[in-house]
């Protein structure tokens, strides 16, 4: 395959040797005429000096032949215009690098819809889903980054004294936003009505947004006993996008940063969070905010030597679980050989998050297992489906699909925009759906949502 790369910075050549190694054909464009002469003595890669904005640099690309062109640099508006233009001069498909501002304001205006951008990549909010993955409550089954991490899949177990309980899922006024999926009772798995009558126990599996399910939880009366206590080093961007991950009355966090104006402006965005000034790699300071007593420690400052250092001194402090990332690629294969005799509990390298992020944006799979839910044979799977074009099934309502038996869609992604589908929502090529279905049922829905028209 051939891909085109703009700007040769740290992550657009992390890109470019992870594709060449994988045999692929790579175009770097530069702009720094250094900089590309250098690439261009020492790497196999074909490198344009110029700058990517301009029509006469990417003319000198076949771009009609091109399987994606990947916007990398450090300037949002560079990669957003490079984008553009390349689209218009038939890119099959284009991936814009964005940064954590601009990434926060696409809930306000979607700029992937507005500029005919394919997709947006946030790569310190990538590495931040990767540590909320790890962090997050072990009743969440499989959660994914659907629209930028917006949409997640969960369960919820129903306590007896739950308001819950005894009502049917008519009466529970739940927000269209979020679907109750299948239901495990005992040995039994079904899908839900209406008027299907919860009861003590049942594990309900939930598709919605973090804040709505979040609520929800609340609402259902889920009882915990005991707060997972979180401690962060520095007021990063990876921070702030770790705190909305985190959206959850029972995390208590804890955020230590050395910059005193940082400080203010954390505390005043998240009145609920403690902020603390100070330096994580100080022994003294740990131990006088009782480390001890956090369930993880996560150090993601910018500031590689500093996260190390924190991170020993947090678990010479006493905290349960140390988090460590580590973002100049230099330095990965050293964390990771001393990843064991450090005794860290996991590594995040914001290359693996770049290269996990793209991989499943070059190369989509038609089909994926995202998870089982539940231990025995008849659990349902969370399955990911990408619709072609020309399918039996193209513009039908979902309620007008003959859907399976035990099938549930919760996840529904059109190109720009990512929701938990309703009754009247229609399916078209190019979509992407979630669904949870039972295993036997599994090979029905593939065939129903793939099978293209015979002419």
């Amino acid at each position: 395959m051939r891909f085109v790369i703009i700007g040769a910075g740290e992550a657009g050549l992390c890109l470019c040797k992870h594709l060449l190694q994988s045999n692929h054909e790579v175009v770097i464009v530069e702009k720094n005429v250094q900089l590309a002469k250098f690439l261009g003595e020492n790497m196999v890669a074909r490198i344009i000096t110029g700058d990517a904005t301009l029509f006469s640099t990417l003319q000198q690309i076949n771009l009609p032949q091109t399987d994606a062109i990947l916007a990398m640099t450090q300037d949002d508006a560079v990669n957003i215009l490079s984008c553009t233009l390349a689209k218009t001069l038939g890119s099959k498909k284009t991936v814009c690098r964005i940064h954590h501002d601009l990434h926060n304001n696409t809930q306000t205006f979607n700029y992937q819809a507005h500029f005919s951008i394919d997709h947006l990549i946030d790569t310190q909010h990538a590495c931040a889903f990767e540590i909320a993955k790890y962090i997050r409550d072990p009743h969440r089954v499989a959660i994914e980054q659907f629209s930028r991490g917006k949409i997640e899949i969960q369960t919820l177990e129903l306590k007896e004294k739950s308001p819950w309980t005894g009502k049917t899922i008519l009466q529970l006024s739940i927000d269209n936003s979020i679907r109750i999926g299948f239901i495990k009772r005992g040995q039994q798995h079904f899908i839900p009505t209406k008027d299907t009558v919860l009861q003590a126990h049942d594990l309900l599996t939930l598709a919605g947004d973090n804040m709505h399910l979040s609520q929800l939880r609340t609402q259902a009366c889920i009882k915990q006993n005991i707060f997972t206590y979180i401690t962060l080093f520095s007021a990063s961007k990876i921070t702030v996008s770790l705190l909305q991950l985190l959206h959850n009355p029972y995390y208590k966090v804890k955020v230590i940063e050395e910059d005193i104006a940082l400080c203010y402006q954390l505390a005043e965005m998240y009145p609920n969070v403690s902020v603390i000034h100070g330096s994580a790699t100080q022994l003294s300071l740990l131990q006088e905010e009782q480390i001890y007593a956090s369930s993880y420690f996560v150090a993601c400052s910018s500031n590689d030597e500093k996260n190390i250092i924190a991170c020993l001194q947090a678990q010479k402090a006493g905290s349960k679980k140390i988090l460590l990332w580590v973002n100049k690629e230099d330095y990965d294969a050293v964390c990771d050989t001393l990843k064991d005799t450090l005794h860290f509990n996991h590594l995040v390298l914001t290359k693996s998050c770049i290269i996990k992020d793209l991989e499943s944006i070059l190369f989509p799979q038609e089909v994926s297992i995202l998870g089982v839910l539940g231990n025995d044979e008849s659990a349902p799977e969370l399955v990911e489906i990408h619709i072609p074009s020309g399918t039996a099934i193209e513009g039908r309502t979902v309620d007008n699909i003959p859907w399976p038996e035990h099938t549930l869609l919760l996840v529904l992604k059109h190109r720009f925009h990512t929701k938990v589908p309703g009754a009247k929502d229609c399916l078209i090529g190019g979509d992407c759906v979630v669904a949870v279905v039972q295993k036997k049922h599994r090979d029905a829905l593939i065939c129903l949502l793939t099978q293209t028209m015979s002419l």
